[in-house]
């Protein structure tokens, strides 16, 4: 572990007055730094969670990491992964900046006729707020509930000693057991104390916000128009490797370099819908734990970033990394994930190897060829898009925001250079 800190590069320069930040910052620091708390909804892919922990651990002050024995699709179980492996060093290190919250599936039964397919994974994003949001204001002496009947908050616990409540479910029959065996952090007491300034980040698990635009975030004043909205960090979109992206239909022309840069404007046709980011009260404060649960789960995400197209802080802060080549993950993603088809699985060849307990590294390659390049897939070969077609300042942009934990990974470079051929 001491070798993995060794590598953890310095923070970056704070630069509140730059060109690229003038829609978003007044140009002037902080007295001092924002709390920053890290919604992280969990599913399957340890790899990926370890990574945005160590990139971002000095300077995130609480992980909310989420899980539910749910997967997004309706009638489909899995184990809570984190709380098997989370008495791994790689996690344990990161103990008291993580608030694990675990959903049992009893409580995700009910409503999927009433507000859609969807709702499975809507509710998974807003029920470790509505936890978050009942844990901080537990004893703050301060509530920013909305006047009138709380239908979701009568009966919510306002004693921390209790660790296996957090909250109450109007999907429930009583208090939601949801905080796991590592209980409440000490964090969370950092985050009550500096509630006034802290912001909070919601997206999904394979998405990263860069250190660069994070510390930004965590030191600079904020234009008063965005103490209400949203901001965004456009993510460069990634399949397979750093070394490819893939264009996509969440790509939006008006994200366009700030700072009068237009050489890294080609990084709008490789872009995913952005990271948000949003003061934690505004958040927190603008709705009931009620609404929480049943409408505004995705608070975050359903904010359009054409809506307000300055409030960004620069094409390529942010990284989608999406479908790495990993066979098992691939297969877990088609299992879990609304929009994926588990009838896709494995391929005969890949089955028999199995069985015969020969895959190969050919195989794997081959596997990932067929899946992200075949004639009859989503992703297609003409969809991907090799970094180095990119202009030079794109391709510098995707290199200095890429998570210093996986640069210069021989197994991404080798991976790549089998596709190309």
């Amino acid at each position: 572990m001491q070798e993995m800190e060794a590598l953890r590069p310095k923070p970056p320069q704070v630069q509140c007055d730059h060109a690229r930040y003038k829609g978003i910052f007044t140009g002037r620091p902080l007295a001092k730094p924002r709390r920053v708390v890290d919604l992280v909804p969990f599913a399957f892919d340890l790899s990926l969670l370890e990574v945005r922990l160590l990139e971002t651990a000095d300077m995130v002050d609480l992980f909310v990491v989420s899980e539910g024995e749910n997967t997004q699709k309706a009638g489909t179980v899995k184990p809570l992964f984190f709380n098997l492996a989370k008495e791994q060093p790689r996690f344990v290190r990161f103990r008291e900046q993580i608030l694990h919250l675990m959903f049992r599936k009893s409580f995700h039964k009910k409503g999927v006729d009433r507000l859609g397919l969807w709702s499975l994974e809507t509710r998974l994003r807003g029920w470790p707020a509505a936890c978050l949001q009942a844990l901080l204001y537990a004893k703050s002496g301060k509530s920013c509930l909305k006047e009138g009947p709380q239908p979701g908050n009568q009966n919510a616990s306002t004693d921390l000693s209790d660790l296996g409540v957090c909250g109450t479910s109007i999907d429930g029959d009583g208090p939601r057991h949801a905080i796991g065996p590592w209980g409440v952090p000490a964090a969370l007491s950092l985050v009550q104390d500096g509630l006034d300034e802290a912001i909070i980040l919601q997206h999904d698990e394979d998405e990263l916000i860069s250190r660069e635009a994070l510390w930004q975030l965590k030191h600079c004043e904020l234009l008063s128009n965005l103490k209400q909205a949203a901001i965004h960090i456009p993510s460069t979109s990634h399949k397979l490797s750093m070394h490819w992206t893939v264009r996509s239909e969440h790509s939006k022309a008006c994200l366009r370099t700030s700072g009068g840069d237009s050489s890294a404007n080609d990084l709008q046709r490789v872009s995913w819908r952005p990271v948000n980011v949003a003061l934690l009260e505004s958040v927190m404060c603008g709705r009931t734990m009620h609404q929480l649960e049943s409408d505004g789960t995705n608070f975050l995400r359903r904010h359009q970033p054409c809506s307000y197209p300055s409030n960004h802080m620069g094409l390529g802060t942010g990284i989608h990394m999406s479908s790495t080549a990993e066979p098992g993950l691939m297969w877990l993603k088609d299992y879990s994930v609304i929009e994926a088809e588990i009838e896709r699985g494995f391929p005969a060849f890949l089955v028999e190897a199995g069985k015969n307990g020969r895959i190969t590294p050919s195989d794997l390659v081959d596997f990932v060829h067929t899946r992200l390049c075949g004639r009859h897939l989503n992703w297609k070969g003409h969809d991907l898009v090799h970094v180095s077609s990119l202009s030079a300042s794109s391709q510098s942009i995707i290199e200095d925001h890429q998570p210093w934990a996986i640069k210069g990974d021989s197994r991404a470079l080798l991976l790549s250079a089998s596709l190309a051929a």
